[in-house]
Order: structure tokens, then sequence, then C-alpha cells
């Protein structure tokens, strides 16, 4: 059970962790200006707090492992989206409001 806690602790942080170094990479690739790659990590931001408000209190409401299950299908849903980024910048943002 150690083993499978910490490999999903460190598959999400991974996931979570990854995009932000090649968001540069992308911006070159994509060519969008810098005040989209702003926008990008604002949003990254504004998921990651609402993420942690609402499942803070949802944690407390029904408990931590019907919440880490949404939260680990959420990082499964924002690889999916980061896995096929380079194909289209409109999908980059679902996927960085899933991290």
């Amino acid at each position: 059970m150690f083993w499978l806690a910490a490999g999903v602790l460190f598959a999400t942080g991974l996931g979570g962790t990854i995009p932000t170094p090649l968001s540069v990479l992308w911006q070159a690739q994509l060519h969008f200006s810098n005040g989209v790659l702003t926008a990008i990590f604002a949003i990254y931001a504004a998921g990651t707090l609402g993420g942690l408000v609402v499942l803070g209190r949802l944690s407390d409401a029904i408990g931590r492992r019907p919440v880490l299950s949404i939260a680990i299908a959420s990082a499964l849903a924002s690889t999916a989206v980061f896995l096929t980024v380079p194909t289209r910048l409109p999908d980059y943002t679902p996927g960085d409001s899933c991290r």
C-alpha cells in the first residue's frame, strides 16, 4: 500500500510540475505572446486555489478517500489534456486549471 500511495503522489506531483517549464517551449511552438503565457500561469494559480478551497471543505464533509479519488481523476484528466497540448492553444487552459 505504501508504494501505491508513493506512486500516486509522485505521478500527481510530476504531472502538476512538468508543464510549467514546457510552457515556454509551447509558447515558441504555438506562437503565443507573453501575455497569454502569463494568463496561463494565472489560470493555473486560480485553479489550484479553487481546488484547495473546494476540495478541502468537501473532504471535511464526505471524507478524505473520496476526495482523493476526485483529485486523482482530476490529475489524470489534466495529464490527458497536456498530452495533446501542442496541437491547439485553447486546449491548454482547461488542462491548466485541472492541475
